[in-house]
């Protein structure tokens, strides 16, 4: 009998391990989700919108408006509609072929080729993503960590990033969060210029969309066991950037109900940029191809509109597509023009206007960057000349005067010993301007935004990070762009810990440096010290953000001469 019972208890317990995971929201409606394995429970799919399709198309999300009684959350939606980055994967491939291959570099390129993939797409793509300690239940006021996907704003998804293993890590240091992922519109479909779209006011919806995700965390995740006062986030490239549009619409007030949406904020390799209006010469000429390729031109503002609601999926995606990172310089209008610009209404003014007049959200922030970002984005630009390198200029930088790019490239001479990747002197030329192009880009697309947002935010708890991860590891690339994802969410290796604990310990409590399980000291940044995290691969250790401060000086004291 004794060992009957033994049997009938083993067999509950292991019925009670494999039953689904669930949650009840709006008083009676249960959503169901799936078990990861024994520690992380997970829902995916999760709907925070209607779809945005016809008169939705290229307009604010409405709330998701139906039951969530019986949804099924147990496997990703498709991802969002945008461009797909095949040149950047191509030109990837093509630097590193000259690479002699070990297994490490490797295990680096495979898990970047992933990022830079689009996949399974669809205009009905407002759906969320939530990972759990298996067991939570409501009440349990878990920290809630916000990951904001990166790609240009052309390209991306949260499912991509699983969320179980910054769960696990967070159990194994006793303070557990919940962690979400998303989608929101990406390209025309999410950040649309021009000035139909200014006149209409249905500008920047796809951080429209994110911050109605932020909306949903603060009126359900406490059934779900986490808390609403305690949301962080954290977001990498196209991510950061998003991260600082949230910190920055509505002039700063980040309230929703009376109550603050987040109270921290991590920033990878992205905060604000030196962008223009949503109608400017570069945007209004974008928007001006997409809707002529999509045969919606030659028509009043109104009736584009219309026109381009009325399109079917496929025709929007042909038209978007004809951008290629092959044609002239067109990486930069890819990666650099569909992104949140100010349209008067939720971005009030120049993003970086509104950081200088410190009009965002006061929370503390990490932020950081690695070494040399753009050597990921320079091969695919044809620089062999001086006179290659000035077009290049000239055509990114389209307020900037004759005599401002000349005092700009002036301070980026061609000289191998100061290009990216930097401290490498001679070596990594992989073109004649190569080097030179990839510091000068390096510094106006991340080191002088950085530094804007690092001293605007005086006042507030602030840790800055500068990333030496694979220098003279990756020739040519060095310690590229999105790197870090590489350490941060799919390999046990190098610095992972890094941008696991500090940041876990940050989500708990607002400071990288209380439990993370014994990693060095973080000092807080000051505007006097600059004490910055330098994280290795091996290695990290305190050093000064006082580099090339003459060249970032004069692009945030002059933010219109690179302002796109």
């Amino acid at each position: 009998m004794l060992n009957l019972l033994s049997v009938f208890l083993a067999l509950v317990s292991l019925q009670l391990v494999l039953a689904d995971p669930s949650f009840i929201i709006n008083s009676n409606q249960k959503v169901t989700g799936k078990n990861e394995n024994e520690r992380v429970e997970s829902f995916k799919g999760i709907p925070f919108a209607e779809p945005p399709l016809r008169n939705l198309r290229f307009a604010p999300p409405i709330p998701f408006n139906q039951s969530y009684d019986q949804i099924q959350a147990t496997a990703f939606k498709s991802s969002c509609m945008g461009i797909n980055p095949v040149g950047v994967i191509d030109a990837l491939r093509t630097a590193v072929g000259v690479i002699p291959f070990n297994n490490v570099l490797t295990q680096i390129i495979k898990p970047l080729e992933g990022v830079f993939t689009m996949a399974d797409t669809n205009e009905d793509c407002l759906y969320f993503n939530i990972y759990r300690p298996a067991g939570t239940k409501p009440g349990d006021n878990l920290p809630v960590m916000v990951w904001f996907f990166g790609g240009a704003f052309v390209f991306g998804t949260g499912n991509t990033y699983d969320g179980t293993r910054y769960v696990e890590a967070s159990i194994d240091l006793k303070e557990p969060v919940i962690v979400v992922t998303m989608n929101h519109r990406l390209a025309a479909w999410g950040f649309l210029g021009g000035k139909a779209v200014k006149n209409e006011g249905s500008g920047n919806v796809g951080l429209l969309d994110q911050r109605m995700v932020l909306e949903w965390i603060a009126d359900h995740i406490k059934d779900v066991g986490g808390n609403p006062d305690k949301v962080t986030l954290f977001g990498e490239s196209a991510g950061g950037m998003s991260i600082w549009g949230q910190m920055e619409m509505y002039d700063g007030d980040h309230t929703y109900n009376g109550k603050p949406l987040f109270h921290g904020a991590i920033m990878q390799s992205g905060s604000v940029l030196p962008l223009e209006t949503i109608d400017n010469e570069r945007s209004q000429k974008l928007a001006d191809r997409f809707i002529k390729a999509a045969e919606c031109d030659n028509r009043s503002d109104k009736d584009t509109m219309s026109c381009l609601r009325g399109k079917s999926t496929q025709e929007l995606d042909r038209a978007m597509n004809t951008f290629s990172v092959f044609e002239n310089f067109g990486i930069l209008d890819m990666f650099v023009t569909w992104a949140p610009r100010a349209d008067g209404k939720y971005i009030r003014d120049i993003p970086h206007k509104l950081t200088d007049q410190r009009k965002f959200a006061k929370v503390p922030i990490i932020i950081g960057d690695q070494e040399d970002e753009a050597t990921l984005f320079a091969p695919i630009l044809p620089a062999m000349s001086d006179a290659d390198t000035y077009q290049i200029a000239k055509t990114l930088l389209l307020s900037a005067t004759e005599n401002d790019i000349q005092k700009l490239l002036a301070l980026y001479p061609n000289d191998q010993t100061k290009g990216a990747p930097f401290r490498t002197r001679y070596l990594n030329t992989l073109t004649p301007q190569f080097k030179r192009l990839a510091g000068l880009l390096t510094d106006v697309l991340y080191h002088n935004n950085r530094r804007r947002v690092l001293h605007a935010a005086e006042g507030v708890d602030r840790y800055n990070y500068f990333a030496t991860t694979l220098h003279n590891v990756l020739p040519f690339f060095g310690t590229t762009h999105a790197n870090d994802l590489v350490w941060q969410w799919f390999l046990n290796l190098g610095p992972y810990k890094a941008y696991i604990n500090y940041f876990l310990s940050f989500a708990n409590h607002q400071d990288p440096n209380v439990n993370n399980g014994g990693l060095p000291n973080w000092p807080k940044y000051t505007n006097d010290g600059k004490d910055t995290l330098e994280i290795g691969f091996n290695s990290l250790g305190t050093t000064k953000d006082d580099f090339r401060e003459e060249e970032i000086q004069y692009m945030i004291d002059n933010p219109s001469v690179i302002a796109f």
